[in-house]
């Protein structure tokens, strides 16, 4: 990961895969507080890979959401879609997120900041285990 001096965001991916429930959202919220702790300025979540998300699940999001702006670090959701967009859409907190239709959109969103500068550290996730992947 690269913090660049002229003012190009610190970003961390975390990409999901296949579900987001109580079995791995501790996981995420833990990933979060580290990203933080760690001065990210953007905490991406790419949800290309997820087929089911629960309510344990949305309650993690919406803990690192607050997290996040406690501490002027944004929260920013993509590739949603299926059961995960349908849970997001019937609890009204699509409007909550910062979301993305994927993630080459987010990134087109920072083109005019220098995202030639910026290099994501993405972190793959399952329901059994994380991994770093640089």
């Amino acid at each position: 990961m690269v913090h660049n001096a002229q003012n190009s965001p610190k970003v961390k991916v975390f990409r999901l895969t296949r579900i987001l429930t109580a079995v791995n959202a501790i996981a995420l919220r833990d990933w979060a507080k580290d990203c933080i702790a760690d001065n990210v300025d953007i905490l991406l979540i790419d949800f290309q890979d997820v087929s089911l998300m629960d309510s344990s699940g949305l309650g993690a999001l919406v803990a690192i959401h607050r997290l996040a702006k406690e501490t002027a670090s944004r929260l920013v959701l993509c590739s949603l879609r299926g059961q995960a967009r349908m849970l997001l859409e019937m609890t009204h907190m699509g409007e909550f997120f910062e979301t993305y239709p994927d993630k080459a959109a987010f990134e087109a969103t920072l083109k005019l900041g220098h995202l030639d500068q910026i290099r994501a550290t993405e972190t793959f996730m399952d329901e059994r285990e994380t991994a770093s992947v640089p």
